[in-house]
This record gives structure tokens, C-alpha cells and sequence, in this order.
């Protein structure tokens, strides 16, 4: 160790015994400021990152008294071999082992209070007042030598280093007493919550474990601790270690939650697909994706566009929705998707939604009051069934003449065949291959001589020789036979 002294002739020795016959001197200077403390550099390069910290210590190996105003950092002399330079966590003081028994260190922001170095054993008569034992050297008592260094007192190998840094500034305390934490758990899907307490002097830190989601780690702080469950995730334990990795067992908790992995529910029929799901997170929402395929049952001409995959976000605030889909689409699967996992997969049946049997269900005439008339805006009967007609278009030039309609119905309806004149079978054909309850709905496929189509009402057809538009003779209404009209018309 190296002494300032203005006598180059005396010795380390003799001036060891000249500053300290009998008691240590104190060096008293102003501590806190950066001028004083800041700049203090070594000739070390190799750097360590940030020091490891074991906190103030207990009464036996500490320099200093406990301030709940201050932070500490107490670095083992295996933490820092000579050459290496670490910065205190938190701040941006450095601290450079340039021997075994000496120190230099920076401070550029003014976050030092004071170092301590220690070497050997405190005296149990001093653990309150460990400044006036031999083992502590403080920078705050001796100084610096003529190197810029702080050495041991007594020549000494360094057995830690203690910086006391950030007194006043509202981050102090941190490591300034006791460790005595207080734990305990309980969880649910969205949540895991810790009460804690008695973490004034240190850092815990929580692991949860999750049932085919891994796990997770939460810093713990004194008081309640709402540790976010990620989505679907189902909470199995916890575990909590200290700022030094020690496990603290004491505190595990194995946690008994149901499986948070929401349910889904599909039911499929041929105009839509309702979805629902059970156990849903608002701030997780999971995406109902709809397949679809064309279902033509061979008809010729009919080619339905169905399109997709459709997809509407269920949650727990709207954990339901209704699909629709177009005549000739069928529902194939539904994808319940989260994230991009997909966590439930419904399959749709073969729902044969075209119909295959169509037959005649009630006929109509115009003007013919022994089978049945056709009138105008009132409910007429259909085997059972109500049909109205509405929107007559009548032949011009020629009253009377009933050339186009509209329709409503309170059962469905798959086909209608309109006579016109022009032979026996002359009449136009209007298929509504899923059922439709009136002609407001355009049929899948209209037929008829002279290129019949759809101009949005059922009409008689063209004459099938001039083209000329003839008058409605009857009107028949056709259903399907699975939908319940199985026997033959009685009015037709």
C-alpha cells in the first residue's frame, strides 16, 4: 500500500506508524458530491458488466450501518478479479479491482456516498458501529493514496467491496436490512395473484407454470401482485427464487384450476351455422372460421359461388354468431382459432340442402272459379299452406290479361310453373333449389321457351313459335317432398 508523503526518504512502514500510532486517522471530507467522488479512474480494462450484488450483509461482515435512504452493493472478492471493472446495477458507478488490496472506481453522475472495502473479521464489540473496526477501510475515513486508489487499511487482501450509492433519491434502501419475505398464491384463467410482504431488502422474483403453455417468471413487489394468465393458459404452480437464485420453497403453491381451454359449440343446417363458445376472454378473442362447399346436386346451369373461409371474433362479451349462407353452399367445418392455434375443430354432417324429389303442391287458375281463382292481395290455400299473390301485370293492350305476378308464401316454396300459351307444356319454370318464401328471392334457375329469365316476377312465357308474350293460364306451386308435402294436391 501506498502512502502520500512529502519525506521521500521514509518508508511505507514508517509512515504507517507516523499517520497511525494508536487510532485510525479520519480523512473528513464532503461525500455526495461528484466532484469529489467522480473521475477516480484505474488502469484496468477488462470489463465485467453490471457487479454481483449480495446486498448490505449481516452484522458480521458489514462496513456500514443499515439506511433505509440508501441503496447497497456488496461485491465479493470472487466477483471481481484484479483487472476486471463492473457497474453497480442501477447506477453508473464502475468498480475496478486494480490489486488484491486496492480499488479505483467512477462517478460521473454523483451516485456515490461512500465505498467500503473490508479485509478480515469485525469484532462482535463493534457490529454497531463497524466504522471503528480494523477491518473496514472507508473511502470516507482514509481517502485515496497517491495512486487515485483506496487500499486496505492494514495491506490485506480485499474480501468485499461495498458501495453505498443513491442516498436520498427515493431508490435507496433496497439493500439496507433484512430479507423476510411473506408469500402466498391463489389463480384463476385470468390471473395468478401473490400477496406480499417483507420485501423492503429484497428482490423476489415468482415462476408460473402453465399446463401445455410452459412458464412464465413476474417480479414480485410488497403488497398485491396481479400476474397476467396468458391467454387460455391454464396455471398449474408457482415458484419464487431470490435476487441470488436461491429457491425459496417455502412459498410454492400448486394451484387446482380448471382447464381454462375454452369450448366450442357448431350447429349446421343449410342456410346458416350458429357458433358459440364457453370460458372466453374479452381480451382474448378467438376466431370462428367457416369452410364452405357447393352443393349442385347436378343441376345444370347452377353453379353457386360460396366463397370463404368466413370468420367473425367471439369473445366472452359476444360469445355467440350466426352464419348465413347462400342457396347451394354448405357448411363444411368450423375452425375455432386463437393466436393461430387452432383449439377446436366442428365437422358438418352431409346436409343434402339441394332437393332431390319436387312435387306439385297446389295449382291456380285464371279465371276459372271451380279451380281456384286466382285473386289478388288476400291468402289463399295450398294444401295446408297459405300462398298470396301480389304485383299483377297485366297484358297491354288487352285488360284482363294476367301476364306477370309476384308471390309470398308461409311454407317453402321450390318451384313454380307458370303456363302461358304456345302448346300444353308451354310455361315458364322458376326453381328455388333451397326453398324460398316468396319472389323477392331470385330462383337458382329459371327455364322457358325463347330464353326465359329472371326480370324480378314470375311471367308467363313467349310464345314458342313468335316470340310474342302470351297471358297466364294456371299457376302451379311445387315443394319438396322432404319438407313435409307428401301427398298429391287436392286443389289441382
Amino acid at each position: 500500500m501506498k502512502f502520500d508523503t512529502t519525506d521521500t526518504n521514509e518508508t511505507d512502514e514508517e509512515t504507517r506508524t507516523r499517520l497511525f500510532p494508536i487510532t485510525r486517522r479520519r480523512v473528513m471530507q464532503s461525500l455526495g458530491a461528484a466532484g469529489v467522488l467522480g473521475g477516480i479512474t484505474g488502469t484496468a480494462t477488462a470489463t465485467n458488466g453490471d457487479c454481483t450484488c449480495e446486498g448490505l450483509g449481516g452484522q458480521g461482515s458489514r462496513c456500514f450501518l443499515p439506511d433505509e435512504d440508501c441503496s447497497f452493493c456488496k461485491i465479493d472478492d470472487s466477483d471481481l478479479s484484479v483487472g476486471e471493472t463492473c457497474t453497480v446495477p442501477e447506477t453508473s458507478i464502475t468498480v475496478t479491482r486494480e490489486s488484491l488490496d486496492c480499488i479505483s472506481w467512477t462517478d460521473p453522475a454523483g451516485e456515490l456516498e461512500d465505498i467500503a472495502l473490508k479485509a478480515g473479521n469485525i469484532a462482535e464489540e463493534n457490529y454497531d458501529n463497524p466504522v471503528d473496526d480494523v477491518a473496514c477501510t472507508l473511502y470516507s475515513e482514509f481517502g485515496v493514496d497517491s495512486n487515485g486508489q483506496l487500499c486496505t487499511e492494514d495491506g490485506k487482501d480485499i474480501s468485499h467491496i461495498t458501495v453505498k450509492h443513491s442516498c436520498g433519491d427515493g431508490n435507496g434502501g433496497g439493500n439496507g436490512g433484512t430479507c423476510d419475505p411473506t408469500l402466498s398464491s391463489s389463480a384463476d384463467c385470468e390471473d395468478v395473484t401473490v400477496e406480499a410482504s417483507g420485501l423492503d431488502y429484497c428482490s423476489i422474483t415468482a415462476m408460473v407454470s402453465f399446463d401445455n403453455c410452459g412458464s412464465e417468471t413476474y417480479p414480485i413487489s410488497n403488497g398485491t401482485n396481479t400476474l397476467a394468465v396468458p391467454c387460455y393458459c391454464t396455471p398449474s404452480s408457482i415458484s419464487f427464487t431470490d435476487s441470488n437464485g436461491a429457491d425459496l420453497s417455502g412459498f410454492d403453491e400448486t394451484f387446482s384450476v380448471a382447464d381454462c381451454t375454452p369450448t366450442f359449440e357448431a350447429e349446421f343446417s343449410c342456410d346458416e351455422v350458429e357458433v358459440s363458445g364457453t370460458g372466453l376472454l374479452d381480451s382474448c378473442p378467438v376466431t370462428a372460421k367457416l369452410y364452405t362447399k357447393a352443393d349442385s346436386e347436378g343441376y345444370p346451369g347452377f353453379n353457386p359461388s360460396c366463397g370463404g373461409p368466413y370468420t367473425h371474433s367471439l369473445t366472452k362479451g359476444s360469445p355467440s354468431y350466426t352464419f348465413s349462407l347462400p342457396c347451394g353452399c354448405e357448411a363444411d367445418k368450423v375452425e375455432f382459432e386463437y393466436d393461430g392455434t387452432v383449439l377446436d375443430t366442428k365437422t358438418a354432417s352431409d346436409l343434402n340442402c339441394i332437393c332431390n324429389q319436387i312435387e306439385d303442391a297446389c295449382k291456380f287458375e285464371w279465371y276459372d272459379d271451380e279451380q281456384n281463382e286466382i285473386v289478388f292481395d288476400q291468402w289463399l290455400d295450398c294444401n295446408g299452406g297459405q300462398i298470396k299473390f301480389t304485383n299483377p301485370t297485366y297484358k297491354e293492350g288487352e285488360e284482363g290479361e294476367l301476364v306477370c305476378f309476384d308471390f309470398e308464401s308461409d311454407f317453402p316454396v321450390f318451384e313454380v310453373f307458370v303456363k302461358g300459351g304456345g302448346g300444353k307444356d308451354a310455361g315458364n319454370t322458376y326453381t328455388w333449389l333451397c326453398g324460398t318464401t316468396g319472389s323477392g328471392t331470385a330462383p337458382s334457375l329459371v327455364e322457358g321457351p325463347q330464353g326465359a329469365t329472371w326480370g324480378g316476377s314470375l311471367c308467363a312465357n313467349k310464345h314458342p313459335k313468335n316470340g310474342k308474350q302470351t297471358a297466364v293460364s294456371h299457376v302451379v306451386f311445387r315443394v319438396c317432398t322432404e319438407e313435409g308435402f307428401g301427398t298429391a294436391p287436392t286443389n289441382g
